[in-house]
């Protein structure tokens, strides 16, 4: 079984720079196209279940991914929202970091935290359901996720690209492969179907 973890479509937050966090914004046109492109890796796919944070922009991406998807159960799971950047949502990306160039702005959730409630989301995965499971969250917390899940690339800069896809092997909790764009990800799925 795979966890599918897929970064939700583009907004006009990301289009901008501007620093989203928990803040609910929506999918722009751009998101919308990248997800219903990268759904077709989701076709006739049997999967047990579609988790997707409790944001908006989590639960649309879901929606048109999983749309011609065989899916038996659908939720919001809390534990996958994004990490929360306190008094900066809203701010520009560049200004955060002038400001606060270590990352810890009053009310901002720590990498830690991300990173513990994360890998509580996916071993809950791991351990509930027997097929495939297609999981839409956030950067930062993908790449906080990716960090608790392969030590060594704690200190790596990780950049979670709009509707790219981290696979995980649900036995071992190894990620398989990371960030892969639509065409990666095929040619990673039907290199899969063939051995």
């Amino acid at each position: 079984m795979k966890i599918f973890v897929v970064r939700h479509g583009e907004t006009k937050w990301n289009k901008v720079g501007k620093v989203q966090g928990r803040t609910d914004v929506p999918l722009n046109h751009e998101g919308i196209r990248q997800a219903k492109e990268t759904s077709k890796l989701f076709d006739n796919h049997e999967l047990d279940a579609l988790i997707t944070s409790p944001l908006s922009r989590a639960k649309e991406t879901g929606k048109i991914l999983a749309s011609k998807a065989i899916v038996h159960t659908t939720y919001e799971d809390p534990l996958i929202i994004e990490k929360s950047y306190g008094v900066t949502e809203g701010w520009k990306v560049k200004e955060r970091y002038r400001v606060y160039p270590n990352g810890h702005a009053p009310q901002e959730e720590s990498f830690k935290i991300v990173r513990k409630r994360m890998r509580k989301a996916i071993e809950a995965y791991a351990t509930q359901f027997q097929k495939d499971v297609l999981v839409v969250s956030h950067g930062a917390a993908i790449a906080a996720m990716i960090k608790e899940l392969e030590p060594e690339l704690k200190q790596e800069f990780l950049r979670i690209e709009n509707l790219s896809i981290t696979i995980i092997d649900s036995k071992t909790l190894k990620i398989l492969a990371w960030n892969l764009d639509h065409e990666h990800a095929k040619n990673w799925l039907n290199g899969e179907k063939n051995d």
